[in-house]
């Protein structure tokens, strides 16, 4: 039944002069059951955000345990290949000493020789091979990484970054190690040829030569046999820890998109519940706009400290400006100012709430005597017309538009 315009001031006037009749409409709406919602909905979303904290420490963690392991093993692998060249120059040494003579067998010894090289050649390719399909396969997991992790903790980027000086650190020692052997290999070469020009004549201490060098390749296929074995272990375990991380990111994924059913279809029936007050109760949606206030305060704070600053926004502050000058939103330092809605519902109370907006803004800017770090428009409902033009006054104004719901106009 609709109220004539004479009942419906009588009802505004009683709500304003009435406090227990104003309370007893409040609870008739379900005011309380929305507030209550509100606070559970605050409470979830702090836990999901210390939630996150904890796992996004550990994994901080545990990649600097790795990065850690791997610079260690370059340091391994560096010192033994300073012995191995140590090793080999003591060897070449005593080699140049010994080969006096020329061996009837020096043919067959070249034949058996050059299959050995040809097979340790074909053994670097194959390596060669496998660690540039590793290196392809792991770039491409870093590409797909970066591309399904778009929002993320403020510090991303700055690992992002330290990851990427670490490994072209990492390119710039394999290409000084793909150096060093490149020399060892043309060194090699010359000495193979210099020997060969000297080998003329037999020598006596042929057999013990050959012993000797056949125990040095068999220690060759026992460090190859080694390598290969750390190799596998190596490419197992990392493909182990990225099926962990596409598990944990699975989860993760899927508890979000159960959060955000729960989230839209409590903020559906909080919609459905406020709908009817709307099109006749403005005043008391003005006077009960306390609690989104608080609201968009604790939402500001988070995006602020998103970007790294700090800040305790205050709600309805007076400031001492040409009198007393109420602002909605307020933080001295860095200066944020805002003004709050509960519902716009046609263009001119959007420019109306804009306008008082900068207002607020000059004032703010007076007192303080620094410029405006953040502006900030929040409106819990406003029409769909509303809401376009708040949208346009807000990009043009700079400020930050924090909109709750739109609906469409009623009349």
């Amino acid at each position: 039944m609709a109220l004539t315009p004479e009942e419906k001031r009588k009802f505004l006037k009683a709500l304003e002069e009435d406090e227990e009749f104003r309370l007893a409409v409040a609870g008739a709406i379900g005011l309380g059951e929305v507030l209550k919602e509100l606070r559970d909905l605050r409470a979830q979303s702090e836990r999901w955000q210390r939630r996150w904290n904890r796992t996004w420490k550990a994994f901080l963690q545990e990649n600097n345990k790795r990065w850690e392991e791997n610079e260690r093993r370059w340091l391994e692998w560096y010192e033994n290949w300073r012995k191995f060249l140590e090793e080999n120059s003591k060897r070449w040494e005593e080699n140049e000493r010994r080969w006096q003579e020329w061996y009837k067998t020096w043919k067959q010894f070249l034949e058996e020789n050059n299959k050995r090289w040809e097979e340790n050649e074909r053994k670097w390719r194959e390596w060669y091979e496998n660690w540039k399909q590793f290196l392809e396969e792991n770039n491409r997991r870093w590409e797909e990484n970066e591309k399904r992790w778009q929002e993320w903790y403020k510090t991303w980027k700055e690992f992002l970054e330290e990851n990427n000086k670490r490994w072209e650190e990492n390119e710039k020692r394999w290409q000084d190690w793909y150096e060093t052997w490149k020399r060892f290999l043309e060194e090699n070469n010359k000495r193979w040829e210099e020997n060969e020009r000297r080998w003329l004549e037999w020598y006596e201490t042929w057999k013990k030569f050959l012993e000797d060098n056949s125990r040095r390749w068999e220690e060759n296929e026992r460090r190859w046999r080694e390598w290969y074995e750390t190799w596998r272990k190596f490419l197992e375990e990392n493909s182990k820890r990225w099926e962990e991380n596409e598990k944990r990111r699975l989860e993760w994924y899927k508890t979000w998109a159960e959060f955000q059913e729960d989230y839209r279809k409590r903020w559906d029936e909080a919609n459905k519940k406020f709908q009817w007050l709307m099109s006749a109760l403005e005043d008391i949606r003005d006077a009960l706009g306390g609690g989104f206030e608080y609201y968009t305060a604790r939402v500001v704070e988070a995006l602020l400290k998103e970007r790294g600053v700090e800040c305790s926004v205050r709600v309805n502050v007076a400031l001492p400006v040409d009198g007393f000058k109420e602002v909605d939103i307020f933080c001295p330092q860095p200066l944020v100012v805002g003004e709050v809605s509960v519902a716009v519902r046609t263009a001119e109370e959007a420019e109306g709430l804009i306008e008082q907006l900068r207002r607020s803004v000059q004032a703010a800017e007076k007192l303080t005597g620094s410029k405006t770090y953040v502006k900030v428009l929040a409106v819990e409902f406003a029409s769909q017309e509303a809401a376009e033009r708040l949208k346009k006054l807000a990009e043009e104004e700079g400020a930050l538009l924090i909109l709750g719901r739109e609906y469409p106009r009623p009349y």
